[in-house]
């Protein structure tokens, strides 16, 4: 099964232009905590993700891929 967080966030930052370092300075953690995110190994927190989606500027239901519409 596809893990739906991950591809959202390397979508995100793909479109921002933005690395994994730099996000991760962004929302306090580890560098490769945002890697193991990326690759689907660990998923955030509820406390976390909100704050992932603070920094997107994203919903919750986007990252979690309950709220398709209007998407690219």
């Amino acid at each position: 099964m596809e893990n739906k967080f991950a591809a959202k966030l390397t979508a995100c930052l793909k479109s921002m232009k933005m690395n994994q370092t730099e996000f991760s300075k962004k929302v306090g953690v580890a560098s490769n905590t945002v890697t193991n995110w990326c690759n689907g190994v660990r998923e955030p927190d509820f406390n976390m993700l909100m704050k992932i989606c603070s920094v997107l500027e994203e919903t919750t239901d986007y990252m979690l891929g309950f709220d398709e519409q209007n998407r690219v």
